[in-house]
């Protein structure tokens, strides 16, 4: 009995391992177009269900010029140094017509974290030296 019982128990771990995975894997979706260089993040989104990222180096001094717009559904972009300091946190909620600008203090890389469910939209981010 003993032998049945820890085959049981193995193949419900199995189990519950491979519903876990599946719904990690399956949670994220992206359609559109995405830029990635040294000096810039450009997203054109057609449809965002998840989180993309993109990482630029700035020296003290510099500036990152920002355009966020939400056609759709909800966006986040967040802004990190590469301590975890959060530097800018903005949604769709707040209405940033002309975009804005982030002034860097520190030279450092900065993660630039585009998070949507159901979105359409766009991100322009450029680093201004």
């Amino acid at each position: 009995m003993k032998g049945k019982r820890g085959y049981l128990l193995v193949g419900i771990i199995l189990a519950i391992a491979a519903a876990l995975m599946a719904i990690n894997m399956g949670g994220s979706s992206f359609t559109g177009n995405i830029i990635r260089n040294p000096d810039a993040f450009i997203v054109d989104i057609k449809e965002l269900s998840g989180e993309i990222s993109h990482s630029i180096d700035a020296k003290s001094g510099e500036s990152f010029r920002v355009s966020f717009a939400c056609d759709q559904g909800k966006l986040q972009l967040i802004i990190k140094a590469e301590d975890g300091e959060t530097i800018c946190d903005v949604n769709n909620e707040i209405y940033l017509p002309d975009g804005f600008v982030v002034n860097i203090n520190r030279d450092c890389s900065y993660e630039f974290l585009l998070s949507g469910r159901n979105a359409k939209g766009s991100l322009i981010i450029v680093k201004n030296e």
